[in-house]
């Protein structure tokens, strides 16, 4: 079967129809594509005709990487549109598709994991021991349904939204997900136990890709704050630790004086070696081990008192083993800040390539914009293979059809965002909606603009 056939559209325009071929070469005979192409041509969907076509449809799952919830929904859209008969799906990270109330505070998605592991261990979770379902579970095989429409069945049948989407992306065979299920370690290996699958039998898909190599150095980088350090010395008191406690303590002043000679009473960053920091602790790792261990019993105190389950110490158990683990690694910048007599450690990275190298061990890849020129950058930006496949696809609108005009008075620069420049412009916005013939699409510098 030809890409083609799957179009569900009146028209094909050129560049779908070199995107598909492209695509699905790469598909078939294993490799990587980068792709850079207008916004508004038709990318997703050319790539789907591609995917589904391809002999090999039935040996590969195809992971669908994207940065937003709504991105991942229109993966889902696009597959109704050709009427896919397949079990697809768009999934949320694990705080996203939890109905327990306590997930609700847990601030990032590694620690997700780790307080839904509790839960489940100490029979916390009343969705999560309901879970097993094989009548609601069948409603979803053999079409494309989306992450908000699993919730919703979950909350009817008071079931556990994501262990029943766990159950169905061992029958999908394609996946709409944040970039964290491939990019981030601690998230990846259980995502591919759940999948059923080896990285060597993926395509993995990267939508919007110019944000890969940021999303890649960020999961890479923390940060360490005078403030996580004092509350953290307060956990260790309050459970009783005192030795650790005292630990702490000293190694915050040290820090702080450190921090004073560097400064005086100026704000600053200092790029360090990364030692120096370590020299007012005896035994780094084995603290950082016994941090680990000390906010892991934290966490299931407060899981069994019904608290939010949040551990300062965990995260300075995680962040000191990655800062012992980085001194002399190239990769990693090991920064000392000070801001109103607050310092802060962080550690930056800037080479995305830490992260992205053993992706693209995948079966095949594809990574599309409409921002990556030049291309041969980006590809060893991200550590792809020089045999990687560039593709730039021209824009399907005739360059007399785009105006771009420049308005003066109005700007979205933090400093003048007040209510009498949010005026201005909804003033200008108004102008301009009644001006133009047709339809309006109006693009932000931020959500808080938008609000």
């Amino acid at each position: 079967m030809q890409p083609e056939e799957l179009f569900p559209y009146p028209e094909i325009r050129p560049a779908q129809l070199e995107l598909m071929r492209a695509a699905r070469e790469i598909i078939d005979s294993g490799g990587h594509l980068v792709v850079e192409g207008p916004t508004g041509m038709g990318k997703t969907v050319a790539l789907l005709c591609s995917l589904l076509s391809s002999p090999r449809v039935d040996e590969y799952k195809v992971v669908y990487c994207c940065r937003t919830h709504k991105q991942m929904d229109r993966v889902i859209e696009e597959l109704r549109a050709m009427k896919a008969r397949i079990t697809a799906l768009s999934m949320r990270g694990k705080r996203e598709m939890c109905l327990n109330r306590l997930m609700r505070f847990v601030p990032s998605a590694s620690e997700a994991a780790q307080v839904c592991a509790i839960l489940k261990r100490r029979g916390k979770c009343e969705f999560f021991e309901r879970r097993g379902s094989s009548r609601v579970l069948r409603e979803f095989f053999d079409r494309p349904v989306t992450a908000g429409e699993i919730l919703s069945v979950c909350r009817r049948e008071e079931l556990c939204p994501y262990e029943l989407a766990k159950e169905l992306l061992g029958e999908a065979r394609l996946a709409a997900v944040s970039y964290l299920y491939i990019l981030d370690p601690s998230i990846r290996g259980g995502f591919l136990q759940e999948i059923g699958e080896r990285l060597e039998n993926l395509v993995i898909v990267f939508d919007e890709a110019h944000n890969l190599p940021a999303t890649a150095s960020e999961i890479a980088s923390d940060r360490l704050t005078s403030t996580s350090i004092s509350l953290a010395v307060r956990e260790a008191e309050e459970a009783g630790e005192k030795k650790l406690s005292r630990e702490l303590t000293g190694w915050f002043r040290f820090l702080q004086g450190f921090a004073g000679e560097i400064f005086g009473e100026k704000e600053g960053e200092k790029l360090l070696e990364g030692r120096e920091v370590l020299n007012g602790l005896e035994a780094p790792a084995e603290l950082a081990e016994r941090a680990e261990e000390v906010g892991e019993n934290i966490l299931w105190k407060r899981v069994e008192e019904g608290r939010a389950p949040r551990s300062h110490l965990r995260h300075l158990s995680s962040f000191l083993a990655l800062w012992v683990e980085s001194c002399g690694m190239e990769e990693y910048l090991h920064i000392l800040s000070k801001r109103r007599a607050q310092f802060s450690l962080e550690l930056s990275v800037l080479d995305p390539r830490i992260i992205t190298q053993e992706i693209w061990d995948c079966w095949a890849s594809v990574s599309m914009s409409g921002t990556l020129a030049p291309l041969e950058a980006y590809r060893d930006l991200v550590g792809l293979p020089s045999t990687a496949r560039l593709l730039e696809l021209p824009s399907p609108f005739p360059e007399e059809n785009v105006l771009c005009l420049a308005t003066e008075g109005v700007t979205t620069k933090e400093e003048f965002r007040l209510p009498q420049m949010y005026q201005k412009i909804n003033e200008k916005l108004a102008e301009i909606c009644e001006e133009v013939p047709a339809n309006v699409g109006i693009f932000t510098a931020s959500y808080e603009v938008l609000r």
